[in-house]
């Protein structure tokens, strides 16, 4: 198995989980999910919130309108909570009663917040995540629109109309997964973000140079960099042995949790390149990255805290 059958596999059936990909191409199900946290670290796949017997959905942009076939796995007040926005598109969180407004907040893959600030207080609307945004707005916008005809007299009407009508437009900056309109917002002076800036960069380079500190302390030689970016750095290194030095595909990592993704992209970079996988941090691994460690699939990573 390779990681591009896999990437074909989710292609043609999904979205999946990673027994099918064990089953469809006989290997063991650890590495099929190993590849498949790869793939999501790199953004190559998508990810669900609902899970299937404990495992998330990966999927590929494009297949979304597939994860309706696993409405039925949501508990029965989500389920009930996702039909009703399924058939408005748009629900007015204030207007919800708090099981349902509990249950948009849970289902991740099939309601999207809104938050529009209007009339200087903030309110949530969820989107059916289907919907176009362009109706939507059209859709607040009609909300909001009604609110201020019974709030207002006549001769405000006008002008309520055209805040609705700002208030309702996109901003180009905002991403289209999440809509947020406001009047105003004081924007920090751009000095403001040098020191962060500075101490982010040192803080890197120093993390590289204790990595480089620890190789050369244990007699391990780099044969060749990868890559060096941020607080990530790859290479491919000689480990003394007293039959002879052996070639290990080393990745190193500046994080204070590391998850089972981390150590599942490091195992399937060795494999690409038929080496074992030396894994250097600064940080502990989580509860799952641990049990990870434990399983046969992962015995050519060695796991190193710095």
């Amino acid at each position: 198995m390779n990681q591009e059958q896999v990437l074909e596999l989710v292609k043609e059936r999904g979205p999946v989980i990673p027994s099918q990909i064990s089953k469809d191409l006989n290997t063991n199900i650890l590495l099929a999910s190993a590849i498949l946290s790869d793939f999501a670290s790199r953004n190559l796949v998508k990810v669900s919130s609902l899970k299937i017997g404990g495992s998330p959905l990966y999927y590929l942009t494009g297949q979304e309108v597939k994860l309706q076939d696993y409405m039925a796995r949501l508990n029965p007040v989500e389920k009930r909570a996702c039909e009703l926005l399924r058939e408005k598109e748009v629900l007015r969180d204030s207007t919800l009663d708090p099981q349902t407004r509990v249950a948009l907040r849970q289902a991740k893959d099939f309601a999207r917040p809104l938050e529009v600030t209007f009339d200087k207080q903030k309110e949530i609307f969820w989107k059916w995540y289907l919907a176009p945004n362009e109706k939507a707005e059209a859709s607040i916008r009609r909300e909001l629109e009604r609110q201020e005809l019974v709030k207002k007299p006549a001769a405000e009407v006008a002008k309520a109309r055209e805040q609705m009508a700002e208030v309702a437009k996109p901003k180009p900056a905002k991403p289209a997964a999440r809509l947020e309109q406001e009047i105003s917002r004081p924007r920090p002076a751009v000095k403001a973000e040098q020191p962060e800036v500075l101490k982010t960069k040192e803080s890197s380079d120093n993390f590289q140079q204790k990595v480089m500190k620890f190789l050369e302390g244990k007699g391990i030689s780099v044969i060749e960099q990868k890559d060096a970016r941020g607080s990530e750095l790859s290479c491919t290194v000689k480990v003394p042995n007293p039959i002879g030095a052996i070639s290990y595909f080393c990745h190193a990592k500046n994080k204070k949790s590391c998850t089972e993704a981390d150590l599942s992209y490091a195992l399937v970079q060795g494999q690409v390149r038929k080496m074992p996988v030396l894994f250097l941090t600064s940080g502990e691994p989580t509860k799952k990255a641990q049990e990870l460690l434990q399983a046969p699939e992962f015995s050519s990573l060695t796991f190193v805290k710095l």
